[in-house]
C-alpha cells in the first residue's frame, strides 16, 4: 500500500497519501508513512501553496525540515557552509507553522511531534522547549521509535546533550522497554553516536574505533541485552529493519558476528539515511556490501 502511494503521490496525486495515513491509527503505522510519504513529496513543495487539510499539512511540514536537513547535511557545524546554514533555517522556519497547526487539527498523533523534535533540534530552541516536545511525543505514542531516535539525536554532545547523558539514557531506555519492541535497538543508536563522537576527535580509522568502542565489556553487554530483550517476544514492526541494521553494526563493530549475521540477514539491502553505516565509511553503500560479503550473507 505504501509503495502504491509513493507511485501516486511522485506522478502528483497526493490524495493517495492523504488517504493512507488517514486509513491508520496505529502510531508506528503512521509515522512511517509519514516518513516516507514527506520525503517523496519534496520535490514538489512549490506546487502545493498554502494546505488546509491536515494531513498534507502534515507531510508539507515533515518534507520541508527533511528538505532543511538536506541543506545542512550531517557534519558538524564547522563543516557546514554559511549558505548552508542560511537554507537550513529559511527552510525550518516555513515548516514551523505547518506542523504547529497540524498537530492542533492531529491532537492524538504523534507525527507532528515527531517532526517538531527534528524541527526543534535544527532551530536551536531552548532545552526545555525541546524536552516539552519530547514529553508530548511520548504521551501520545511512550515506545516511538522514530520519537526515540530523534531524541537520542537531540541529547548527543553534538546538540544538546552532557557527557554521559546518552549513555544513562541507552541503560534507561531498556530498564524500561517492553520485551518484543524494537525501541530497544535505539540503545543502540544512543553509543553508535558517542562513538562517532570519538571518531571525530581522533586520527585513528573508523574500523579500530569502532571495534574498541563496542568491544569495551560494558557496551557490548549492553548492546546484547538490547538484543536479547528484543528476540523476547520479537513481533512484526514497521521499524524493524531499521532495528536489524542498528543491533546488526554494533554487534559487527563488536565482534558477536553471530548476532551480526542474524540481524543482518533480516535488515535487507536499503541502507537507513545515517546511522549505522555512515559512522563507519564516507560510502556507506560499499562498507555495508562489504560486511555483507564478510558475513557471507
Amino acid at each position: 500500500m505504501l509503495t502504491a502511494a509513493v507511485a501516486e503521490v511522485k506522478q502528483g496525486r497526493l490524495a493517495a497519501a492523504v488517504e493512507l495515513l488517514t486509513a491508520s491509527n496505529d502510531p508506528a503505522q503512521r509515522t512511517l508513512r509519514c516518513s516516507v510519504l514527506s520525503d517523496v513529496l519534496e520535490p514538489r513543495l512549490e506546487e502545493l501553496g498554502t494546505p488546509e487539510d491536515p494531513h498534507v499539512l502534515l507531510l508539507v511540514g515533515a518534507a520541508r525540515v527533511d528538505r532543511a536537513w538536506r541543506f545542512r547535511g550531517g557534519s558538524y557545524a564547522r563543516y557546514t557552509s554559511g549558505e548552508q546554514f542560511r537554507r537550513f533555517h529559511a527552510e525550518l522556519k516555513n515548516a514551523a507553522p505547518l506542523l504547529q497547526r497540524a498537530a492542533e487539527l492531529l491532537p492524538d498523533d504523534p507525527s507532528p511531534w515527531s517532526e517538531l523534535q527534528w524541527h526543534g533540534i535544527g532551530s536551536r530552541l531552548p532545552r526545555p522547549e525541546l524536552d516539552g516536545i519530547w514529553h508530548e511525543l511520548r504521551r501520545r505514542d511512550p515506545r516511538s521509535f522514530n520519537g526515540t531516535y530523534g531524541r537520542v539525536q537531540a541529547i548527543s554532545e553534538k546538540w544538546y546533550g552532557r557527557p554521559g547523558e546518552s549513555a544513562a539514557f541507552a541503560e534507561e531506555l531498556l530498564n524500561s522497554a517492553e520485551p518484543g519492541h524494537p525501541v530497544t535497538a535505539i540503545a543502540a543508536a544512543a553509543h553508535l553516536e558517542i562513538a562517532w563522537r570519538r571518531l571525530d576527535d581522533t586520527e585513528e580509522p573508523s574500523s579500530q574505533v569502532l571495534r574498541e568502542y563496542f568491544r569495551a565489556p560494558s557496551v557490548n553487554v549492553l548492546m546484547r541485552e538490547a538484543s536479547d530483550l528484543w528476540a523476547q517476544r520479537s513481533r512484526p514492526h514497521p521499524q524493524d529493519r531499521k532495528a536489524h541494521h542498528l543491533l546488526g553494526a554494533v554487534h559487527y563493530f563488536g565482534g558477536d558476528l553471530e548476532r551480526a549475521r542474524f540481524h543482518l540477514s533480516h535488515a535487507g539491502d536499503s541502507l537507513p539515511k545515517n546511522l549505522p553505516w555512515s559512522v563507519a565509511s564516507t560510502f556507506p553503500g560499499r562498507y555495508y556490501a562489504k560486511v555483507q560479503r564478510e558475513l557471507e550473507l
